[in-house]
């Protein structure tokens, strides 16, 4: 268990907690440049990606398109960054749910929702895209997740070393080594 806490501590301090300061650091260059209701959280990942590439925006504001992978998880930004925010709190992750998430206004967790495991799997694997070289062949895809990362019913690209998402509902992921498939035990 000391181990699984380790990894939660190291992901609160090198991950979400940075993503909610840079979160702090955009929505308050956007307020300057009079764009409040454009703020993280508040617009569907379409507008902010549009926001991203104003070229006045992209200047002043350089940081926002390194973002927004981070956000892409699902549709409901008001929810990504509400939970990352809940789960950036103390050095723990306390608040981290692995089969479910956090209340949205004010209602418990529901399915439509991604899970903490999910939400977290997602930005470990960003935060490992982001300090990757681009793939030559594929500059667009993400090096990590692209490589690394097989989902459900896909085939694994590398079969020495990935991370497989075995179920969705509820998340559980396993790991190929030497193409075998281990289990990794539920926290």
């Amino acid at each position: 268990m000391v181990i699984f806490l380790f990894y939660f501590q190291w992901i609160s301090s090198t991950i979400l907690q940075r993503i909610v300061e840079e979160i702090a650091v955009i929505n308050t260059g956007l307020r300057k440049q009079g764009l409040a209701g454009l703020a993280v959280g508040s617009v569907g990942l379409e507008t902010l990606t549009n926001t991203a590439h104003n070229i006045i925006v992209a200047h002043n504001i350089p940081s926002l398109p390194f973002l927004i992978p981070f956000l892409q998880l699902s549709s409901n930004q008001q929810y990504i960054v509400q939970r990352i925010k809940e789960l950036a709190i103390g050095s723990s992750m306390s608040e981290y749910r692995w089969k479910s998430g956090g209340k949205f206004n004010d209602k418990e967790w529901d399915s439509h929702l991604p899970t903490d495991a999910e939400l977290v799997m997602h930005l470990v694997c960003t935060y490992l895209d982001s300090q990757l070289p681009l793939l030559p062949t594929q500059p667009d895809a993400r090096p990590f997740t692209t490589k690394y990362l097989v989902k459900v019913k896909e085939q694994p690209i590398q079969k020495e070393l990935a991370i497989r998402q075995h179920s969705v509902h509820p998340p559980h992921y396993n790991l190929i080594i030497n193409g075998e498939i281990q289990d990794i035990p539920q926290v």
